[in-house]
């Protein structure tokens, strides 16, 4: 099957449905480190331009689009005016140019709930304008053997004339089933990074100590952020305590206490060791943490495959 990406990122939601047996034939994103970065590790270059500018979009049997989370994401501003928070009409455009089989829409779990869930419901209503029935979940990158506790909302849209019916990936790990895939597994044998791989200023805001940043070794990640302030601390670092409401203070000197590094962030993410980054620290930390782990990613383009035939 042949699929279009849009909103394409470093290539984390096309990479797994590369491992699944896509083809990717086009993509598109506006970033250019996001494009240099896709066409360096998937050998596609993608079009670097504003989807709003783009006319001509291939055919394909597949439409992949994960578009901009900021305004439903637990760390931005969460701006209900935010302009970006519409582009998922360009995802109507691209249907209508298109009209592939089927389509796959990522985006935070926020968007199901904040501002009660308006914007959900425009899509969904939108989605079935275009012609396509549509299914969500909010899946738990953690239930499929990807180290990080990462809840985002999978749509998944199918052409009406299509007959066919979707069933999402069923979870690979958690109680009575495989043991969650831990830090340890993960990144336990990496080496200790170079200045030049994580974040190392002692820039501890009030939000950064809001909460626990620190996963034990034997637990999963938290939430790989695409903020490299924002990033949790290595497994190693002492613990930190709770002393009020979102208030934690670090119990040793803050000397000993370091964020993850953009290679053990990829690792958690999922991504190959040989997968690279482009742009500048602070890019590269953007690039991972907005990233679908490919490992989820293929599991959905495993069931969206797996589809079977069924009679009206």
């Amino acid at each position: 099957m042949k699929a279009v990406s849009i909103f394409s990122g470093a290539g984390g939601m096309d990479l797994g449905f590369t491992h699944a047996g896509f083809e990717i034939i086009w993509a598109n994103d506006i970033s250019q480190y996001a494009c240099k970065t896709y066409e360096k590790n998937l050998k596609l270059k993608p079009v670097n331009q504003d989807i709003r500018r783009i006319k001509n979009i291939p055919q394909a049997d597949v439409l992949i689009a994960c578009n901009h989370c900021q305004g439903f994401s637990a760390i931005g501003k969460r701006n209900e005016n935010d302009k970006r928070n519409l582009l998922y009409h360009e995802i109507f455009r691209c249907l209508k140019l298109i009209k592939p089989r089927c389509f796959v829409v990522e985006n935070v779990k926020g968007l199901a709930y904040l501002y009660n869930g308006k914007f959900l419901r425009r899509m969904l209503a939108g989605f079935k304008r275009c012609g396509y029935k549509v299914q969500w979940q909010i899946l738990d990158a953690k239930d499929y053997e990807v180290p990080q506790h990462r809840e985002r909302i999978i749509i998944i849209g199918i052409r009406k004339d299509f007959k066919v019916s979707f069933e999402f990936p069923v979870k690979l790990c958690g109680p009575g089933l495989k043991p969650y895939v831990t830090l340890r597994d993960a990144i336990g044998r990496m080496p200790e990074p170079k200045d030049n791989e994580y974040y190392n200023k002692e820039d501890w805001p009030f939000f950064y100590m809001s909460r626990n940043r620190l996963a034990s070794w034997d637990s999963v990640s938290y939430t790989i952020q695409a903020q490299c302030r924002h990033i949790p601390l290595h497994p190693s670092c002492p613990d930190m305590q709770k002393v009020g409401k979102d208030k934690y203070q670090f119990v040793e000197d803050k000397k000993k206490y370091r964020r993850l590094s953009i290679q053990e962030c990829a690792r958690i993410q999922t991504f190959p060791d040989n997968f690279e980054f482009v742009g500048s620290l602070e890019a590269q930390y953007r690039l991972v943490g907005n990233a679908v782990p490919p490992y989820l990613a293929r599991r959905i383009a495993e069931s969206i495959k797996s589809m079977e035939t069924k009679k009206l």
